[in-house]
């Protein structure tokens, strides 16, 4: 019964109990992810890749191979560094089960959100191929995508019919909104298209009824 460890609150009990029931054999997909979860948080990178490789392998979890693409495109390894096509590896393998954030990394990925290591791995057709997926079950965030997808291509005409086109009735919709330009705040832009794009962005919901 640990399938949601409290960062704040009895901290040293649950990781010791996670921890007997890792030695024990008996832990579960997400006992072992919390024990994981408390070492990456510790700082203890290492034991935590560990444990997510364990259990991604054991119980070939989702959020095990999501967690490796983001320690490693993020460099929290053993040699510091970032390895954006190991992340790649790991958060395909993610999105092949489902996990929605790992297909909004790829996403992020291919059309140059990020750091400047990932600029050689930019790809508009695979970031396409992940936003049409994305679409299936988040038409909100899937059509957020979708506009900036057109407008880096300078489809600006799409862009706003697909823009006109997303329902922000929902009542966590402007959540949705700030999360999806929160991921502009300190990142490396790849060019000024996207500056000019998230303009055009901003412009059309300017002028869109919400």
């Amino acid at each position: 019964a640990y399938s949601c460890w409290d960062f704040t609150k009895n901290e040293q009990k649950q990781f010791e109990a996670l921890q007997r029931l890792y030695e024990s054999g008996s832990i579960n997909c997400n006992e072992m992810l919390d024990l994981a979860n408390i070492y990456m948080h510790r700082f203890d990178y290492d034991k935590a890749i560990r444990l997510y490789m364990e259990c991604a392998e054991k119980f070939d979890s989702a959020g095990a191979f999501w967690n490796l693409g983001s320690l490693y495109q993020n460099g929290l390894t053993q040699n510091g560094k970032a390895d954006i096509k190991k992340a790649i590896s790991y958060y395909e393998k993610s999105a092949k089960i489902g996990y929605l954030a790992a297909k909004e990394d790829l996403v992020n990925i291919y059309l140059g959100i990020g750091d400047k290591e990932i600029v050689p791995f930019i790809n508009n057709s695979e970031a396409k191929k992940y936003i049409d997926n994305i679409l299936q079950e988040e038409k909100l965030l899937g059509g957020l995508y979708l506009t900036l997808w057109y407008c880096l291509s300078n489809d600006f005409s799409t862009a706003r019919e697909i823009l006109e086109n997303i329902d922000f009735s929902e009542s966590d919709s402007l959540q949705k909104l700030h999360g999806f330009f929160s991921l502009f705040l300190f990142k490396t832009l790849h060019s000024v298209s996207f500056f000019i794009s998230i303009e055009q962005i901003m412009m059309l919901l300017f002028n869109k009824e919400m």
